[in-house]
């Protein structure tokens, strides 16, 4: 879990701009009939979708952010419903990637392609407002070698290249 310290230098750096916020999705629906995890379905019906607690877990991340003014320039997210729910719940609009797709569902060389290209992406960022990227937990483990919860974000800052640094992280 993120410390105090942890959270308020995120929450800091965020106020600043030019970071990466790579989130992992909201929580999901468990048991008969929630769907499979690895299966990506355009209409939402075979995958694994939010639960109720995962809806309002990103209702609330859109409501942090906007109660502290925090400036977003873009959300990108992984296809999968979960995490395009996730951050259409917290911001509205957003963009899918290939690259950020569940690292599990892919060949083992494809899946070290994309987050090579996601650490691409974080490293050389360099907007002023900050990038959002919702994915998934091996994802993220791929890029940070961290592991992260559910509605939990990392909360980066661009070094160039496939370099960056974790400032912190954001639980909601």
């Amino acid at each position: 879990m993120a410390s105090d310290a942890q959270s308020d230098a995120a929450w800091a750096a965020l106020a600043a701009g030019g970071k990466v916020v790579l989130f992992r999705h909201g929580e999901t629906q468990r048991g008969a009939g929630s769907g499979d995890p690895l299966v990506r379905d355009g209409s939402c019906n075979r995958e694994r979708n939010l639960s109720p607690t995962g809806r309002r877990q990103f209702t609330r991340v859109g409501e942090a952010f906007a109660s502290r003014g925090i400036q977003v320039e873009q959300v990108l997210t992984s296809p999968y419903c979960r995490t395009r729910n996730s951050g259409e719940l917290a911001f509205g609009a957003v963009e899918t990637r290939e690259f950020l797709a569940l690292s599990e569902a892919l060949p083992d060389a494809v899946a070290e392609d994309a987050a090579l290209d996601a650490a691409d992406l974080i490293g050389n960022y360099d907007g002023e407002g900050n990038l959002v990227l919702i994915t998934h937990e091996p994802n993220i483990v791929l890029i940070t070698q961290q592991r992260v919860g559910v509605a939990q974000a990392l909360v980066l800052e661009p070094e160039g290249g496939p370099f960056f640094r974790v400032i912190g992280s954001l639980r909601f």
